[in-house]
Parts: C-alpha cells; sequence; structure tokens
C-alpha cells in the first residue's frame, strides 16, 4: 500500500508525486478537509449480484473452505 498527498480541483485528483502503474489499480481517497459534500449514486444504479457466487455455491460438491485452501494453493 501507498499513500501520496495532492489535491482535488475540478473533478480531478492532481498528486505531489509521480506514480507508475502497469494495470488500472483501486485506490482510497480520503478528504481531510470538512468543507466538502458528495452527490451520491443510487445503489440501484450498480450492477452488483450475488448471483454467479450462489451459482458457484450450488455447483460445488465440495466445501467452501477446501476450495479456497485448494484455490490459494494453486496460485503459489
Amino acid at each position: 500500500m501507498l499513500a501520496l498527498t495532492g489535491i482535488y480541483k475540478n473533478g480531478h485528483i492532481i498528486l505531489d508525486e509521480k506514480v507508475s502503474a502497469k494495470n488500472p489499480v483501486k485506490v482510497i481517497v480520503t478528504f481531510i478537509s470538512d468543507d466538502v459534500e458528495v452527490e451520491k449514486t443510487p445503489t440501484s444504479d450498480r450492477s452488483f449480484s450475488f448471483r454467479p457466487s450462489q451459482q458457484f455455491l450450488n455447483n460445488n460438491k465440495r466445501k467452501l473452505p477446501d476450495t479456497v485452501i485448494e484455490d490459494n494453493h494453486q496460485d503459489l
């Protein structure tokens, strides 16, 4: 994890240092000042679904912890 400072101006974040990454990476932005407002997006606009996970669990004959352990060992 890397923490950097910067400013938010006109809808853009300008970092104090240059960052390079080979792939897109998720970030967490923390506004230190209390004088900001957020327009929240309704959750109905999000396309999240538990259905793929439910189907995986229904189709899997083994216990989920065994499957997770096996998958983690394959990554090593």
